[in-house]
């Protein structure tokens, strides 16, 4: 999970590359990098944080040195910052109903806001069966494979 100063690093990266989905490998150094974070000079602090953007799968590394790094975002990336984006614009009002909200489970999820309908869909579907009708089921089940393998049996051992 990337921290706050990471996330920022991230969502920096893409806007200043200009990340598309398939983006393709830019060379930057490490002194145009250090301002996206705040910091004045290229420090251990900068490279320790574009190592985490790296390591939780938020940019691919072609290479790096003292000087310069080259790498392109992940849809990973570029979908985080969408996804901050959606949000902002929800809690701003620009939108009229959420895009992402929160389950019971504190998952994040999706909606579309052009279907109001959608809720209800997902609703209808996460409702698990009752434990008694999915205790028939499995006993109705067992006991129509049961007569069918013992109808195949039947069936061979009178025909030989």
């Amino acid at each position: 999970m990337l921290s706050d100063k990471a996330t920022q690093l991230t969502i920096a990266l893409v806007e200043k590359i200009d990340a598309k989905v398939g983006g393709a490998y830019k060379i930057f150094g490490w002194d145009e990098i250090a301002p996206l974070v705040g910091k004045e000079t290229v420090d251990q602090e900068l490279k320790d944080l574009f190592e985490e953007v790296r390591l939780n799968s938020c940019l691919t590394l072609k290479y790096k040195d003292d000087n310069e790094v080259c790498f392109a975002m992940t849809d990973k990336a570029i979908l985080l910052k969408q996804d901050l984006d959606a949000m902002k614009k929800a809690q701003e009002g620009k939108v009229e109903a959420p895009m992402v909200k929160v389950d019971d489970q504190g998952n994040s999820m999706v909606v579309l806001p052009s279907s109001k309908n959608y809720l209800q869909i997902v609703d209808n579907k996460s409702k698990a069966p009752s434990r008694i009708s999915s205790f028939f089921a499995g006993i109705g089940g067992g006991a129509l494979g049961g007569a069918l393998i013992y109808a195949i049996i039947y069936i061979v051992q009178n025909l030989l």
